[in-house]
């Protein structure tokens, strides 16, 4: 019978956890506006090699290119 209410208490401490962190998220999604959806970003990313088309031919420098290793 105790291990019943053990677990039933843990359930109850999920399920508040679970609400807290819901919240949390929501606050924090109004707050700092919606993120950039990846179909957004690539779209920017088409429109500005199209814009550019010379930034298409250029490489990018990785930081381990610098290694003389």
């Amino acid at each position: 019978m105790a291990c019943s209410k053990k677990i039933k208490a843990v359930a109850w401490i999920l399920l508040g956890v679970i609400i807290f962190v819901s919240i949390a998220v929501g606050i924090a999604r109004e707050a700092f506006g919606p993120l950039v959806s990846p179909e957004e970003d690539m779209n920017n990313v088409i429109q500005a090699l199209q814009e550019h088309p010379e930034i298409a031919n250029q490489s990018i420098p990785y930081p381990m290119d610098d290694d003389p290793n």
